[in-house]
């Protein structure tokens, strides 16, 4: 899918090195929140991170105080640590100044509020925000009489508005078939409490039928941490799957996580299977216990004799076993199972504490629920009566 995508790659212009529009695959544009507040390593790590995701583009978002030799600090360290377009996103006029004095690759936003900026632009690619079609219809023609790298953001807005949004897209595709436009899914992941991925996966496709051509995201919060490689994954399904003329599935990639595909087929449990009780009994174990958490994006297993520091429940636990910490079989049970979701929580993004389940929401244990492919025949039987 990703060959068949680049090798159909037609573009209206670049962004430094990224084509937009046309043909182009959705270009992923990945927000650095209040980028002028960040430290400098911070400001580095944050942006290595989104190049690791796979962002096409770098935006570096300013709070409404910033300051002008802020912008081109922050413009500075970003061009060192990245070969990636760069853009700033802000309406103040001084900012808009800053980020072209520090040869920015991309400006949002342009409204009615800050047309006058236009003027200081100088080959920047420029976004242009308006919700009301018609005028941002004409707004366009006005900009692109400054430049020919214009983009424009009928706005997305946050459920229980998203749909009457999304027909403004359309809306403009009717008139303009060829401006690129930016699809903000951010204002979408940020306000639903839902996992991201699948609410990333549905808006990229919704964004390749109504003719978008850049995905705006951000990881602001917990819950949508990640969604720079979801949406980049998404837009290459999108993408694929607009080439093929099918639906988005069947492409060699998918943002399946928690759910499979296709159900491998497994043997039933022996006629003579032992039926499993859970002990109440508690020894503790003569050589000490452990206390373990998650931390910097690794497991912290902590005994009184030495402290062990991995990514995976198997390294950690060999050393343990190596430096023979444990003497007793359920000791070492225990620990295994407490590892195994110490590291299931440290891959998902996901809290942990000792001793207690992972939150699943509705699949969590507690809730008693089990999806219908984990249930046994028997008990679907049992439950149809």
């Amino acid at each position: 899918t990703v060959k068949m995508v680049e090798e159909n790659e037609e573009y209206l212009f670049k962004i430094r090195d990224v084509g937009v529009g046309k043909k182009s695959r959705l270009k992923v544009v990945a927000e650095v929140v209040d980028a002028t507040k960040l430290s400098e390593g911070e400001l580095v790590g944050r942006i290595k991170y989104y190049e690791e995701s796979g962002a096409d583009i770098v935006d570096l978002g300013l709070p409404l105080d910033v300051k002008a030799e802020d912008v081109e600090r922050t413009i500075e360290i970003a061009r060192d640590s990245t070969s990636l377009p760069l853009s700033i996103d802000t309406f103040d006029i001084k900012a808009i100044e800053a980020g072209v004095n520090a040869r920015i690759d991309m400006i949002m936003s342009f409204s009615t509020k800050n047309f006058e900026a236009l003027e200081l632009i100088d080959g920047q690619a420029v976004v242009v925000v308006e919700r009301d079609v018609k005028k941002l219809l004409g707004l366009v023609e006005k900009v692109k009489e400054r430049t020919d790298r214009v983009i424009a953001d009928p706005v997305l807005d946050p459920p229980m508005r998203l749909a009457e949004s999304i027909l403004r897209y359309h809306a403009f595709r009717k008139v303009d078939a060829e401006t690129p436009l930016l699809f903000g899914i951010g204002n979408v992941t940020e306000l639903v409490d839902s996992d991201s991925i699948g609410i990333n996966a549905i808006l990229a496709i919704l964004a390749e039928e109504v003719g978008a051509d850049l995905l705006f995201t951000t990881e602001a919060s917990p819950k949508t941490a990640g969604c720079v490689k979801e949406l980049v994954i998404a837009s290459y399904m999108a993408k694929g799957a607009k080439l093929r003329k099918t639906s988005p599935k069947d492409l060699g990639m998918d943002l399946l996580i928690l759910k499979e595909k296709v159900k491998l087929e497994s043997c039933p449990p022996p006629a003579n299977a032992l039926k499993a009780q859970e002990s109440g009994k508690f020894i503790r174990d003569p050589f000490g216990d452990f206390r373990i958490w998650v931390s910097e994006g690794r497991i912290v297993c902590s005994h009184e004799n030495l402290t062990v520091v991995g990514k995976t429940a198997k390294e950690i636990y060999d050393t343990i076993l190596d430096h023979n910490l444990v003497s007793r079989l359920d000791h070492a049970c225990y620990l295994g199972k407490e590892l195994m979701k110490a590291e299931i929580a440290l891959r998902l993004g996901k809290n942990y504490t000792q001793d207690q389940d992972l939150g699943f929401g509705i699949y969590t244990s507690d809730s008693g629920y089990i999806p219908v492919h984990s249930r046994s025949k028997k008990d679907l039987i049992e439950k149809s009566e």
